[in-house]
């Protein structure tokens, strides 16, 4: 697939894979829609450095938490750049949740952010996606041997 002018948005754009993910699409010409959480001034520096190069992103905040936040973030994506042609759900909580002291909060917030707001996103860019467009879920190898003392997190992988 062509990259260069193709509106992406990367989850969790920030930091670790997809902070390179982000670089490396930027770098192809794709105009980019950067999520963050928390690391808002990771966030500007990023998306102000990306500026001055003359690369088009744009930071937006969601707590992936909430549902309507990933409804959200993909119509401020898409107000900003217009229909989104890759969407890359990178972003995820990953915290310990010991299978025997996990508690019902722990399994909630990994569960929503984790799963539930992956569903909602991948819902709503498609319903808006134009032909031929991409979404690339992230998984982990805790998927399939889950990772001791991570019992939550590993279930919603």
């Amino acid at each position: 697939m062509e990259i260069r002018s193709k509106h992406v948005l990367i989850t969790g754009a920030t930091k670790r894979l997809g902070r390179a993910m982000a670089d490396c699409l930027l770098s192809e010409g794709a105009r980019l829609s950067a999520h963050y959480h928390t690391a808002k001034d990771e966030a500007l520096l990023f998306e102000r450095s990306a500026s001055q190069k003359g690369l088009a992103v744009r930071s937006i905040e969601a707590d992936l938490r909430q549902s309507a936040a990933a409804v959200n973030l993909v119509k401020k994506a898409v107000a900003e750049f217009g229909p989104i042609d890759i969407l890359v759900n990178s972003a995820s909580l990953f915290y310990p949740t010991p299978a025997h002291s996990a508690q019902g909060h722990q399994w909630a917030e990994l569960l929503s952010c984790n799963l539930t707001s992956l569903f909602f996103l991948c819902q709503t860019v498609h319903n808006t996606q134009p032909e031929g467009g991409v979404i690339v879920n992230l998984a982990d190898v805790y998927a399939e041997r889950a990772l001791p003392g991570y019992a939550a997190y590993s279930a919603t992988k």
